[in-house]
């Protein structure tokens, strides 16, 4: 029977194109202009190609119906983000297309993932470097000034090539204008210092400072970007700074990992660079009281804060007493943890508590367990020194000085003594450079004083904290804030109540809340993903996990106080179905938000962002009351009304024949108004039969949904449509009668590339599978084949 059905069907199909055929191919008939069937072309497409498995042929039908969405509306323009996202996943297609669609679709807003996956694809289909370097020389003019964050990657694109084959100096000026385009691409920075460096030039410290600090203004959650700071201004002797940024680090630490104490990698160069600043002893003694309040014992930290004391009100080294007994105790008992070796104990009483009795038995006792480690030997020089043992101290260090601090500091020591005050001095500045923040060079500067000499950095700190003063407007250490201060986010509906037949898009508000810009990259806070999960509940049940999986990237950062919006398309894929499937029930939809999600062992999907909750919304459709009056009353619209109702109508009698053949046979999920559906097909052969070509279009476009091929009535009303005068009728009746038929339909497909008479027609034949006839190449040029 179901064979008899089709090849009934398929006579009808192939009479009506055969009298549409008589019109010769050369002619493309009027130009038309519909953005309600643009807008049904483009929803199709995007339906086709968004899903991660859409297969080969939805590719092609997607790109067929995309060329329609432009013919039907020139200033279609969304369209272009379309042809960039589709173009890589069908891994072909004409490269002049893509330059042409990257062109229009380029500007100051323009997103940058659906750029950068456009360039990754093209530059992947070049066969060679060349290519690839006249490729990205073609998208840089292209881009031009409209968009400086694209115009930055592309740069570095460019430049990472000419590095390949040892054009420094092109890779150089490359370099240098991505990074003066977009100060925040760190590759971009990275890879011009690894260049500099390769040619013997210098960096300037105020670069690295700036390029650090900038990583913070876009991820101030990212706590190694915050340590990076601050380790590199306190090697640059810059320890107001540094002390507040550790400082920052530490809030982050407590926000982060509450249950976790604080690491010694923090904690000690915080006490540290405090001990350095003019008024910074008392906060070392917080900090020192703070690790004792979390159960750690660090002998390191006990040290400085015992000179810090000192600084204070030259109190009495009670506490230092305490600690240093504490870490003898702990090592003579036998329980030696990691962080108190006998090697620690001898610094501590070198240089936190000088008690030379004490450094050398230490030094001694850890010499004895590692005499092959160079800070082993250099310690116990300097203890030796301490009890007026030259001559050894000085054959423990005289290959140690150009490595390690203390044995640096000793031989000074040891040539003061000996009276070559010059060379010893310049041993003494040697060892404060090294470290200059560290209690080996305390006593280096002391020396140094006494001797009538001083230790100046190589550069000035002054002149490099008054130009980051004014890079970063006074504020050189951020604040630290919670990440509810920082930005906020919401998902937005167009009113949380709709009807059946209605569109909705959601809109992702993310709002700036912090002081400095809100960045979206790899590198920042957000990292611009987004996953949308969907519950409906109601009259149907379903949940659909990752409904929408996308990730966007904003060309400019959000200013503070200022809000960026993301549309999302929520109305698709599966959810579209039930929405399109079931006109009388009432819905309620919840959807579930998640910035930059991830999944945890057992699947449980959260947002990577610390303590940022997923975002919730709600929208409710009422279902549609079906009455014999207003059944009868939408019955005459479709025959006495005007476009946009009869569009209206043939929406929702589509509905309800989806909503019977949903229900037929099986018991009704809900209670509803069963309607005979020889009544509904009528209805919808009065959409298909419609003086409007658009009324006609978009009846065939509801059809798409359908979960059952077209029974004969139906198809008949279709084929006919095969011979429309309107272009886009016969496109919408061959892809809705190929959907139904299959490889049965081929034949209908062939004759339609040989014979119809416009451009869009024959691609989607061919986009559906019919064979390409060869073409001559004078009909080939003369349509432009």
């Amino acid at each position: 029977m179901t064979n008899g059905r089709v090849y009934i069907a398929l006579g009808v199909m192939l009479l009506c194109l055969g009298a549409a055929s008589g019109v010769g191919r050369g002619s493309q008939g009027e130009e038309l202009v519909s953005q309600l069937t643009a807008q049904n072309f483009h929803k199709l497409a995007y339906e086709l190609y968004m899903g991660d498995d859409a297969i080969k042929r939805s590719l092609d039908e997607a790109t067929a119906f995309l060329s329609g969405v432009f013919t039907l509306d020139p200033r279609a323009e969304y369209v272009y983000a379309d042809i960039l996202r589709i173009m890589p996943k069908i891994g072909r297609g004409d490269q002049r297309q893509l330059f042409w669609a990257f062109k229009e679709y380029v500007d100051g807003g323009s997103d940058l993932e659906v750029a950068s996956n456009a360039v990754r694809h093209l530059l992947n289909s070049q066969d060679s470097r060349q290519a690839r370097e006249q490729a990205l020389g073609q998208l840089l003019q292209a881009v031009g000034d409209k968009n400086a964050a694209l115009s930055s990657e592309l740069a570095t694109q460019m430049a990472l090539l000419l590095a390949e084959k040892a054009d420094t100096d092109g890779a150089m000026n490359y370099l240098m204008h991505a990074f003066d385009s977009n100060p925040y691409n760190r590759l971009a920075f990275s890879k011009l210092v690894e260049l500099k460096r390769d040619s013997g030039e210098d960096i300037p410290p105020l670069l690295f400072v700036q390029d650090l600090r900038l990583a913070i203004e876009a991820n101030p959650m990212n706590i190694d970007a915050g340590l990076a700071f601050a380790n590199y201004v306190a090697k640059l002797g810059l320890y107001e700074m540094a002390s507040d940024s550790y400082e920052y680090c530490s809030q982050l630490w407590r926000y982060l990992y509450s249950e976790r104490p604080l690491p010694a990698s923090l904690y000690l160069p915080w006490i540290i660079s405090n001990y350095n600043t003019r008024r910074g002893s008392i906060k070392c003694l917080e900090i020192a009281a703070s690790v004792r309040r979390q159960g750690s014992f660090d002998l390191i930290l006990e040290g400085v804060a015992a000179k810090a004391s000192e600084k204070v009100s030259g109190q009495t080294k009670r506490e230092a007493i305490a600690a240093g007994q504490r870490a003898e105790d702990m090592l003579s008992s036998g329980y030696v943890p990691g962080n108190v070796p006998a090697e620690q104990v001898a610094w501590f009483y070198s240089l936190a508590l000088p008690m030379k009795d004490k450094a050398l038995a230490w030094a001694n006792r850890a010499y004895s367990r590692n005499s092959d480690l160079p800070s082993v030997n250099a310690i116990l020089a300097y203890a030796l020194v301490m009890n007026g043992q030259h001559d050894l101290a000085r054959d423990l260090v005289t290959e140690l000085r150009n490595n390690n601090q203390i044995a640096a500091l000793t031989l000074g020591i040891i040539l003061l003594e000996e009276g070559n005050k010059s060379i010893g001095i310049a041993a003494l500045k040697q060892a404060v450079g090294m470290d200059s923040g560290s209690l080996a060079a305390d006593v280096g500067r002391r020396l140094l004083g006494e001797n009538g000499s001083e230790y100046i950095a190589d550069f000035s700190p002054d002149l490099l904290m008054q130009a980051l003063r004014g890079e970063f407007d006074q504020r050189l250490v951020p604040r630290f804030n919670e990440m509810d201060r920082l930005m906020s986010a919401k998902l937005g509906l167009a009113g949380s109540d709709f009807s059946y037949g209605g569109d909705f898009e959601g809109m992702l508000v993310i709002k700036n809340k912090s002081k400095g810009p809100l960045i979206i990259s790899d590198t920042s806070l957000f990292k611009g993903n987004i996953q949308v999960d969907a519950e409906v509940k109601g009259d149907i049940k379903a949940y659909f996990p990752g409904l929408i999986r996308q990730r966007v990237r904003l060309s400019e950062p959000v200013r503070p106080g200022y809000f960026a919006s993301i549309p999302l398309d929520l109305m698709t894929g599966p959810l579209l179905k039930i929405l399109r499937s079931y006109p009388q029930a009432s819905l309620e939809i919840e959807f579930t938000v998640y910035l930059d999600p991830i999944a945890d062992d057992i699947g449980v999907v959260k947002s990577s962002l610390p303590n940022f909750g997923p975002l919730k919304a709600v929208a409710r459709r009422k279902g549609e009351v079906v009455t014999q009056r207003n059944l009868i009353q939408r019955l005459d619209i479709l025959s006495t009304g005007k476009n946009g109702q009869k569009v209206r109508m043939s929406t929702f009698f589509a509905g309800l024949l989806m909503e019977y053949y949903a229900m037929n046979g099986s018991d009704p999920l809900y209670r509803h108004v069963s309607i005979e559906p020889s009544l509904l097909k009528s209805a919808i052969r009065k959409g298909l039969e419609d003086g409007s070509w658009e009324v006609r279009a978009h009846t065939m476009w509801e059809m798409v949904q359908f979960p059952v091929p077209l029974e004969y009535d139906l198809t008949k009303a279709v084929s006919e449509n095969l011979n429309h005068k309107q272009w886009p009728v016969r496109m919408m009746a061959l892809y809705l009668l190929n959907k139904s038929y299959g490889d049965s339909f081929k034949r209908v497909l062939d004759r339609t590339v040989m014979y119809d008479k416009h451009q869009m027609v024959r691609n989607m034949a061919v986009s559906l599978g019919a064979t390409v006839p060869e073409v001559a190449d004078d009909v080939a040029a003369e349509e432009g084949l």
